[in-house]
């Protein structure tokens, strides 16, 4: 017997209504957050030129001078948050870096500091049990999330190490392979490697001699090889 299967109407275009403000940012806005700040409508844009801004909706004008991760750094991402109160920008550009948007001093140390090799593809804040978190999707694998009270609190300079005490084994959950921290970490090609950081998720390993150029512990088993430390779920 034949099968007749109806074709879906496609759907109609959606019509809006007349523009009730001249356009803010001129042309290029990649991307755009709209929030409250003291009650007021605000917008907050990234441009193509990669600087984000800040526009009162109200008056149509641009609060303050251009929002930057660092002196040097384009912006590619921004979400809008609060923190203690204060409005703040979070931005990605040389790291992931907040903002506070009166002030537009940097809170506290960088979220991601570029250590941990990835790409931020995505960037969100919100709360999680009262606290106000940002989110970010890192490499298009993982969502890591921070607490922006608690990175506040840590000074605006970026410790050499985050964890306090750093684990003595990991087991990989995309693989299920075990890595045995109490060892040597000495790669297929004999190269020692150390651990330097654990950020919440995964080990965090770097090269002999020590540089800023470090990598997490799974990326550089894919590449490298610490076959000596890691048992595969095989093996176990």
């Amino acid at each position: 017997m034949p099968e007749y299967h109806q074709k879906a109407d496609p759907p109609s275009p959606r019509r809006f209504g007349p523009q009730i403000l001249p356009s803010l940012g001129g042309d290029g806005v990649r991307e755009v957050v709209c929030a409250l700040v003291e009650g007021r409508p605000v917008a907050l844009t990234l441009g193509e030129d990669r600087s984000a801004r800040v526009w009162d909706m109200l008056d149509h004008r641009q609060m303050g001078r251009p929002v930057t991760p660092s002196a040097t750094q384009p912006v590619w991402g921004v979400a809008y948050g609060e923190l203690e109160q204060r409005p703040v920008a979070v931005l990605v550009g040389g790291g992931v870096r907040v903002r506070d948007l009166r002030s537009r001093r940097q809170a506290g140390p960088p979220l991601f500091d570029s250590r941990d090799i990835g790409v931020i593809n995505s960037l969100a804040c919100g709360t999680l049990h009262g606290r106000p978190v940002a989110l970010a999707v890192a490499g298009g694998e993982r969502v890591r999330v921070w607490d922006l009270e608690e990175h506040r609190r840590i000074g605006t300079n970026a410790p050499a190490r985050y964890a306090a005490q750093l684990p003595t084994s990991w087991r990989d959950p995309a693989t299920g392979d075990v890595h045995d921290l109490t060892r040597p970490l000495v790669d297929q090609d004999g190269s020692r490697w150390k651990l330097v950081d654990y950020d919440g998720t995964e080990p965090i390993v770097c090269e002999y001699p020590l540089s800023r150029t470090t990598l997490g512990i799974a990326d550089a088993h894919a590449e490298y090889g610490f076959d000596e430390v890691v048992t595969s779920r095989h093996q176990a």
